[in-house]
């Protein structure tokens, strides 16, 4: 009988041995869980905004190497969707080419090669839009030099509406060509880091979201700063006249005197009232001697 449990323990001290750095075990019962951290391999020529990574989540499962494992890409770096989708159909051609042996060196090799494949066809197509740039700056500029160099007795060269729309547009440099593009890709890859920092901000926010205290007595932060100064004058302690958009109270919760009559708020940490006590809570001109 087979001693599946074994099996994955030798590979997991394997995987340990290979990639010190580079896997995290998350999980060992009933079950592995572990992630590891692929990079694209470097070359003599490579730079760090040039490479390529992904972060890849096995899970074992009872019958593992029997049957497949299961896995996840839960993180990556400078990769395309379309991009992601190639390593996970790649993934599962290892699987189904290897399946009842331990098999996840073999999916780790496999995606880091196909990255470094990636990284070498986006470098190449980098440079070949700039080789194209250059060329029709070239065929420009020989154009305009042809349409404006032309002698008394020399054979004119017919133009087209083409190209005079040309001569009345901007000649860019190779060196502006470059550039050019160079800020484009630097804008793209703004705009996807931009992209990850609101999604991890949404996350941040469901996670520190808050059950607590009525809407009433709770006042919310405006969002309009310029809003906030034109109230300020009334948006005040009446403890310790604090105001409520000070720097120091700003995050702060605020407390309103129950009494119907009063519209007073206060500083929580100021009335000494916290939690369902805020509920009774009321100003010393309404207390009840």
């Amino acid at each position: 009988m087979t001693d599946f449990k074994e099996e994955q323990n030798n590979e997991i001290e394997a995987l340990e041995s290979i990639y010190p750095e580079e896997i995290e075990v998350l999980k060992t019962d009933p079950y592995h869980v572990f992630t590891i951290t692929i990079c694209s391999q470097e070359t003599d020529q490579s730079e760090d905004e040039d490479l390529a990574s992904c972060v890849i989540q096995f899970s074992y499962v009872e019958k593992y190497p029997e049957e497949p494992p299961l896995f996840e890409i839960v993180d990556n770096e400078n990769l395309e969707d379309d991009q992601i989708e190639e390593i996970i159909s790649l993934i599962n051609e290892q699987i189904e080419e290897n399946i009842g042996m331990v098999l996840v060196f073999t999916i780790v090799s496999a995606v880091q090669e196909k990255l470094t494949v990636m990284v070498e066809d986006s470098k190449r197509r980098k440079q070949e839009e700039i080789e194209r740039k250059k060329r029709q700056l070239e065929e420009e500029e020989q154009v305009l030099s042809r349409e404006g160099g032309g002698g008394g007795g020399g054979r004119k060269i017919p133009t087209n509406k083409k190209s005079r729309r040309i001569t009345s547009a901007r000649c860019l440099t190779a060196d502006e060509v470059i550039k050019e593009i160079e800020d484009k890709e630097n804008e793209k890859e703004q705009k996807r880091i931009e992209k990850e920092n609101r999604k991890k901000l949404r996350v941040i926010k469901k996670l520190n979201k808050k059950d607590g205290k009525s809407e009433k007595l709770k006042r919310r932060k405006r969002k309009d700063k310029a809003e906030a100064e034109e109230e300020k004058e009334a948006d005040f302690c009446n403890y310790c006249h604090g105001y409520y958009y000070d720097d120091e109270s700003d995050d702060e919760d605020w407390v309103k005197c129950s009494d119907q009559g009063c519209n007073r708020w206060f500083h929580e940490s100021c009335t000494g009232c916290f939690g369902k006590g805020v509920d009774a809570f009321k100003c010393d001109a309404h207390k009840t001697v």
